[in-house]
């Protein structure tokens, strides 16, 4: 199956070129050779990554070329390097300062970069008249080649029109892999499309932990859509923010309700940044699967005690057998539950037979979520995406991000 050509492989031709041009700008000055490793190996498929790359690079070559220096200076002070067994053991015991220091300055990853580095300086270079030169030239060479990539890989389609859109997407309709994080391709997309300016807003209808894993290496610009559009999660911060709660009025009726009919709830409620669930005893055996199952989850701490005063409430969830959903559901109508709560049943996968009813504040929704934040980024239109599977997702990241931007170039 052919493959077209991608835009990172042209980049790096086209910086290629152009740490050629600097170097003929430059008077033919220097080695051109690093400055085009350089960006090449800086030219990744985010900024934000080239940017991490380019520092490591960074990182590793001052300390190749620092370590390489004084190796050649050490030999030369003390007439080394005319003793040719003396002088490769040198060389190759100063590999353990080269590489003990990209641990000690936390640097692992340039530990690769550091001993090319300290390698182009000994032995590719070690005669030449002035080390202390050659490693000054060989770090500017280095700096040329990352300033390029870093300019070529800023340059980006005309996309002026997409700023005007606020995209609300489903996390849990996203292809993944097969270890449940999101697979390399969408990964990538998303983090393109949040680069270029896209207000990608993505709501979750699971637990933030869930959403977090899944979403792993995705960078977010905006908090993710939690419990229905009650609550945001901000996965830079780690914190929860309430955007909707019950009143204490509802909260007693609903949970009187629930009492009366014979169920245990799990309280939701964000707390000084935290999301805590409280309950007061596990009643059965979908509970107890579900606490055993979230309980050692990041961001969801649950406590066996009854919900503090100050505390407001964005969900209380409990567990219903099949066979019982039709009755109880007849008897929230019956109570008035409708006109207090927003009402979601699905069934619970892990614990088959049972059916999970969530009651969220009356006006908490994704729309009403995503129309905050509409309001903050001044932008006039939703339109919500929930990818069918990977074809799909592949179609909509080209009609929404690029087509029609062309038709207006």
């Amino acid at each position: 199956m052919s493959r077209k050509v991608g835009m990172r492989i042209v980049k790096s031709c086209i910086a290629a070129y152009l740490c050629f041009v600097v170097y003929m700008l430059r008077g033919q000055k220097g080695i051109p050779f690093y400055s085009v490793i350089a960006s090449i190996f800086c030219m990744q498929p985010l900024l934000s990554r080239s940017l991490k790359v380019a520092g490591e690079r960074m990182k590793g070559t001052i300390i190749g070329v620092a370590v390489g220096i004084f190796t050649l200076c050490l030999e030369r002070q003390f007439h080394l390097d005319e003793h040719l067994w003396i002088h490769y053991l040198l060389l190759a015991v100063m590999y353990l300062p080269v590489l003990y220091l990209t641990v000690i300055t936390h640097n692992p990853a340039s530990s690769f970069i550091a001993c090319v580095a300290y390698s182009s300086v000994t032995v590719s270079h070690g005669f030449d008249v002035s080390p202390f030169s050659w490693g000054i030239n060989r770090l500017i060479d280095t700096m040329i080649g990352i300033l390029v990539a870093y300019v070529v890989n800023c340059i980006h389609m005309p996309a002026r029109g997409k700023r005007d859109h606020l995209y609300a997407v489903a996390v849990d309709a996203l292809p993944e892999g097969e270890d449940g994080v999101l697979d390399n391709y969408t990964k990538v997309r998303l983090n393109q499309l949040v680069e270029r300016g896209a207000h990608i807003f993505l709501y979750a209808r699971g637990s933030a932990a869930e959403a977090e894993r899944k979403l792993a290496g995705y960078t977010h610009r905006f908090p993710v859509c939690i419990l229905n559009g009650a609550a945001l999660y901000d996965p830079k911060k780690g914190t929860f923010t309430a955007v909707e709660s019950f009143s204490e009025e509802a909260v007693g009726k609903l949970g009187n309700l629930l009492e009366k009919n014979g169920f245990s709830v799990f309280t939701y409620c964000v707390s000084h940044g935290n999301l805590q669930v409280f309950f007061d005893k596990l009643e059965d055996e979908a509970m107890e699967k579900w606490h055993d199952s979230r309980s050692t989850l990041p961001r969801e701490n649950y406590v066996c005690a009854y919900r503090p005063a100050d505390c407001s409430v964005q969900c209380l969830r409990v567990f219903v057998k099949e066979e019982q959903r039709a009755s109880f559901a007849d008897a929230l109508q019956r109570e008035g539950a409708d006109i207090l709560a927003n009402i979601h049943w699905e069934a619970d996968d892990a614990c088959p037979g049972w059916q999970i009813l969530s009651l969220y504040p009356l006006a908490a929704s994704v729309d009403q979520a995503a129309g905050k934040l509409m309001e903050e980024l001044h932008v006039h239109e939703l339109n919500y995406y929930v990818p069918e599977d990977q074809e799909t997702w592949n179609v909509w990241v080209f009609e929404q991000w690029h087509k029609k931007q062309m038709k207006k170039c």
